[in-house]
């Protein structure tokens, strides 16, 4: 399995079970649990097993909607909805048949199972095999008329994001709480599917529970539904989908949201690439592509399906299935979530205020996504790298591309996690202690969250200042590298060349220059 994350069976199992792990908050109230590896709600992200970090500060503009809806710009990008064309459907709908030993008393429970995951994995390797074909037909046939109609809408959500390969796996026993009877029987699976916009070689996926019973001599899929986090797939709803290039927006189509998934497709479009574009000699690979989802509302996507709903911007990794370990590791793949709404759960104006609330946001998220991809941290007891790290990296980009496009300013709308636009006298009073914990980013009110997040940021600013882009980035990408690393050991000595400075003397410089920058 290619996958950057190195963790032990146990440690994904903790992952997993999401609530048993971890706890954070989000703007606004109580978020999902956390688990690794993602990297905050904007500011948060998390993981399909369960969200990493944390809340975001940057909550969406509060002025009220326009009086109607705005439509999709004339030439906006293609959309696909729930294919409108006939299925692509290979041949006769096949019948699961594998065969389970009738009960009797010679018969163990290790028999009993053994002949159970036969039929499940009969049954995912054509329910794949499905997915990737467009066998519509085919995918709905092992499933109970109960569950048929929800599976059908999962289905045709899936295939309109796209689908490159499929895999569908059970996980270990002592990740799958499990049920066995020769009649029926419970798993937890893994649904993995690489869309167009996911590296190869990566088949992300979010665990379900799949039950089945045996009737009249024939298997029957009764149970379907996401085990531990919330899947936007199985919404219950008709998704729509924009793609352009390397980037696909996908949205539920409602009317609030109506003209918003151009707009977001053509910000995402420069804000990732912008990063790409000056991190040339950092070491880092940027993914092949972005996947938007966006909400006018609380959700649960990706998050826990039991906690409070989420009410910010989230960064999401998924659970792999490729490789030799597959369901018990997560993906380099991830999901962003951004949230539309203020507040008061008005959506956000396409206004320019609006406009530039979603590239800011974009900008920031598909940061953390960036360092997903190239994460080799090993996701054990505690953090494995502080929450000011994982923030500031995906702050200073927000800045400094937002530095680049000095035109925004006329917008009126300003950037809060930028230093430049933080109480100078509440920046004196911090600037010589500690950089923020993990409940000073996430749970602090939200101007002084703000602030947490721009004096985080404003390191990996001091590292872009004075060494360059690819300086920053290839020092992100080395906190990412290796558990409990500290960006201020890694600060080039520009009188001593390959050498670094001392931590206490990179801190001092660090300081030095935050004070002519932002205090002078």
């Amino acid at each position: 399995m290619t996958r950057a994350v190195r963790r032990s069976v146990a440690t994904a199992l903790c992952a997993l079970l999401l609530t048993a792990c971890n706890s954070r908050e989000g703007a606004g109230g109580p978020a999902g649990p956390a688990s690794p590896p993602a990297t905050s709600t904007r500011q948060t992200t998390g993981s399909a097993a369960g969200p990493l970090s944390g809340v975001g500060t940057a909550d969406p503009p509060t002025t009220a909607p326009p009086a109607s809806p705005v439509s999709p710009v004339s030439g906006a990008p293609s959309t696909a909805g729930v294919p409108s064309g006939p299925a692509v459907d290979p041949g006769p709908v096949p019948t699961v048949r594998t065969s389970v030993p009738p009960p009797s008393r010679g018969l163990t429970l290790g028999d009993i199972r053994e002949s159970n995951d036969a039929v499940l994995d009969a049954t995912l390797r054509q329910l794949a095999g499905a997915v990737e074909s467009g066998g519509r037909a085919v995918f709905v046939a092992p499933f109970a008329p109960a569950v048929a109609g929800r599976v059908g809408q999962w289905f045709d959500n899936t295939r309109a994001l796209g689908v490159a390969g499929a895999r569908f796996v059970r996980t270990p026993g002592y990740f799958s709480p499990r049920r066995d009877t020769p009649t029926s029987f419970t798993r937890t699976v893994v649904l993995g599917v690489r869309t167009p916009y996911d590296d190869d070689g990566s088949l992300p996926g979010i665990a379900y529970t799949v039950g089945m019973d045996r009737r009249a001599g024939r298997w029957t899929v009764t149970t379907w539904a996401p085990s531990y986090v919330d899947d936007p797939m199985n919404c219950g709803c008709r998704l729509q989908v924009v793609h352009r290039g390397d980037v696909a927006v996908v949205s539920e189509g409602g009317r609030s949201l109506a003209g918003w998934p151009a707009i977001v497709l053509d910000r995402a479009l420069e804000g990732t690439a912008w990063p790409v574009q000056r991190m040339a000699g950092s070491g880092l690979r940027a993914p092949a592509g972005h996947v938007f989802f966006l909400v006018d509302h609380p959700y649960r996507w990706f998050l826990s399906a039991t906690g409070a709903p989420e009410t910010s911007n989230a960064t999401v990794s998924l659970v792999e299935t490729d490789g030799p370990a597959p369901g018990t590791l997560f993906s380099t793949a991830s999901r962003i979530v951004l949230m539309l709404a203020d507040t008061d759960g008005r959506t956000a104006p396409q206004t320019a205020v609006g406009r530039l609330y979603a590239w800011d946001v974009v900008t920031h998220e598909a940061t953390h996504q960036l360092m997903n991809l190239n994460s080799q941290l090993y996701y054990g007891e505690g953090d494995p790298i502080a929450t000011w790290i994982v923030e500031g990296i995906a702050v200073a980009v927000e800045v400094l591309h937002r530095r680049d496009h000095p035109e925004t300013a006329d917008a009126g709308y300003y950037l809060r996690d930028d230093p430049r636009n933080v109480d100078r006298g509440w920046l004196r009073r911090h600037l010589a202690g500690d950089l923020p914990s993990r409940e000073q980013l996430y749970a602090a009110p939200g101007a002084e969250r703000s602030n947490w997040y721009a004096l985080s940021g404003s390191v990996f600013l001091f590292l872009a200042d004075r060494y360059g882009f690819p300086t920053m980035m290839r020092t992100a990408r080395l906190m990412y590298a290796q558990n409990g690393r500290n960006p201020f050991d890694v600060v080039p000595d520009p009188d001593r060349a390959g050498r670094y400075l001392s931590r206490a003397d990179a801190m001092a410089a660090w300081r030095s220059w935050f004070t002519d920058n932002y205090l002078g």
